[in-house]
């Protein structure tokens, strides 16, 4: 198979996801929330609307987990149409995120953060 066969897949599924990503205007008029609230509002009628449908009382730590919950699955469902090298890379790249956020919970709780 040729290089350009084994990555095809991956390049067209990259573009669609890419599709759904949050335009420029529309991430402004996110950062101009005024509140949490506001935010997932906002973001109801978005590629991220069923993840929040259920949140009654969004907390910055409970979108927080969301938005990783699903990065995670979508890199798994690249993964999926990934040449294999290609696929360590992103497993590679989860576990990088997966110590920034063991890194910030270890601040969080050398502060006194409660959970």
């Amino acid at each position: 198979m040729t290089r350009v066969a084994a990555y095809s897949q991956l390049l067209v599924k990259s573009g669609v996801e890419r599709s759904y990503l949050l335009g420029r205007e529309r991430l402004k008029n996110l950062a101009g929330c005024r509140s949490l609230e506001e935010l997932a509002s906002q973001l109801k009628d978005s590629p991220y609307a069923n993840l929040i449908k259920d949140v009654q009382h969004p907390t910055a730590a409970v979108l927080q987990q969301l938005f990783k919950k699903e990065f995670v699955r979508l890199c798994k469902r690249i993964m999926d149409f990934s040449p294999k090298h290609a696929e360590a890379f992103i497993r590679s790249y989860l576990r990088y995120l997966e110590i920034e956020n063991l890194k910030i919970l270890i601040k969080m709780k050398n502060i006194g953060v409660p959970s």
